[in-house]
């Protein structure tokens, strides 16, 4: 292990992670520490509450890529989306990755989420080896691990907003008095308690976004990835967006934002910039 950084468990099942919501609080910046708890949300337990530090420089990384490539075929041509891409995020970091259309941005998004494989190369979330995972492997870790967010929110119409952010507590079997409290919580978290029985097309674009946020963030996993997510809204609904996502990054969720935005882009701790699938170089302070 390299000097300075902090022993993680490679196991899902054992990992420490955040406690982003507690009963009656509203999501705000989290002081010197944050509270944490270990959890295993396949089993539905919870673990003992304890204060962890927050992050520093030398955190042990969430993501380490090393060497990616991915080449599609487009006709007889081939397209190099991803070029020997070398990335480490630290736990608990804040990132945006930006660039023009095409650079590459959207295909390590999904190679981040392990929505898709790469040709070659090598990444480790969280300490655990992906790219030789089965899709079982990778699907439960997308599930314990990761929340996505999308410009196009993605809600179930005929689903309410309780029901929308419950269904990824049912798909992993937990207990319905747990779905129900984490729900509970998380819905007073983002400031939509009283539209928890709307269904999306009661809601404004601001508030099904935060009930896309409520949604990612319901399994408690350690790494949000949110692909243009102020795209589709007004600027105050988009400012009101980023600052739920930034609290909980606060609260030391590690959170990575694709965007052409360069306003958004510079509120991010680190900017990664890309092109023509390269990152140009380190990610920028």
């Amino acid at each position: 292990m390299a000097p300075g950084r902090s022993r993680r468990s490679p196991s899902p099942e054992r990992g420490s992670r955040p406690f982003l919501f507690t009963s009656g609080t509203r999501l705000s910046p989290a002081g010197p520490f944050v509270l944490c708890k270990t959890n295993s949300l396949a089993h539905g337990r919870h673990g003992s509450l304890r204060h962890c530090p927050n992050h520093g420089p030398e955190t042990f990384p969430v993501i380490e890529l090393r060497d990616i490539s991915r080449t599609f075929q487009v006709g007889d041509q081939p397209v190099h989306a991803l070029r020997a891409v070398d990335l480490d995020i630290p736990d608990g970091d804040y990132a945006a990755i930006m660039g023009p259309s095409g650079s590459g941005k959207s295909t390590l998004l999904h190679i981040l989420g392990l929505l898709d494989r790469p040709d070659q190369g090598r990444y480790r979330l969280d300490g655990l080896e992906t790219t030789s995972l089965g899709e079982e492997g990778r699907a439960r870790l997308r599930r314990d691990r990761i929340g996505f967010v999308f410009q196009s929110f993605h809600l179930i119409p005929r689903l309410s907003a309780v029901e929308n952010i419950e269904l990824p507590l049912v798909l992993a079997g937990l207990e319905p008095g747990e779905r129900r409290a984490r729900v509970a919580r998380i819905l007073e978290a983002v400031g939509l308690a009283d539209r928890a029985q709307h269904k999306p097309d009661q809601l404004s674009g601001g508030q099904r976004q935060r009930v896309a946020i409520a949604r990612a963030t319901v399994t408690e996993p350690r790494l949000i990835l949110a692909d243009e997510p102020t795209g589709n809204l007004d600027r105050a609904s988009g400012h009101e967006v980023i600052e739920t996502l930034e609290a909980l990054n606060a609260q030391g969720l590690t959170l990575i934002v694709v965007t052409h935005d360069a306003e958004l882009g510079a509120r991010a701790r680190r900017r990664i910039r890309m092109d023509d699938g390269a990152i140009l170089s380190g990610p920028e302070p």
